[in-house]
Parts: C-alpha cells; structure tokens; sequence
C-alpha cells in the first residue's frame, strides 16, 4: 500500500562511483531511454589538482516515490527510466505520474 507521504515527501539520494568512467556507464543505461520525471539530476565528477580524478557522483532529488525507486531499481538494480516510471505507475495506480 503506498502512502500519501510517500507522494508528496521530497527526497534525496547520492550515488557515489570511484571513477568518472563507473559513472558515466551507470548515467548511459539508467537515462539514456528518457528524461526522468519529477526528479532533478545532478552529475558531478571532476580532477584533483594533481590531475587525478576524483571520484564522482550521480545526485537525485525529487518526489520519494520516484527516488526510492530510482535507488533500489537503476543503481541498485540494472532497470532504466521506463522501469522506474512503469513501477510508479503501477504502485500508484496513476498513469500520469
């Protein structure tokens, strides 16, 4: 059963990868189907002053049914943003979310 505060709670979650190129792999097969609704997406990587890189990180804000789903499905999981959307749908019971 889901909850109402579950549809209006806002929430954030940071996934963090030791490397731009674990980052940009996991960014390609989560968001490369759609643009992700109600959420914002924040990808942050950069280099050290040494010329390493530093680790990086995939940040996601928005509505907690979508972040959690977000979190256990695309970077805990292997689905993609159709997954996450058809999931929250279903849950829901709301085509339009």
């Amino acid at each position: 059963m889901i909850k109402l505060k579950d549809l209006l709670e806002e929430a954030k979650y940071v996934h963090n990868y030791k490397s731009i190129t674990a980052m940009r792999k996991d960014q390609d097969r989560i968001f490369r189907t759609g643009v992700p609704p109600r959420v914002s997406i924040m990808f942050k990587s950069g280099l050290e002053k040494t010329g390493r890189m530093k680790p990086s990180s995939i940040e996601i804000t928005g509505d907690k049914i979508y972040v959690d789903a977000y979190k256990k499905m695309a970077f805990n999981g292997d689905k993609n943003v159709m997954d996450v959307i058809k999931h929250v749908r279903q849950v829901t019971g709301d085509n339009n979310a």
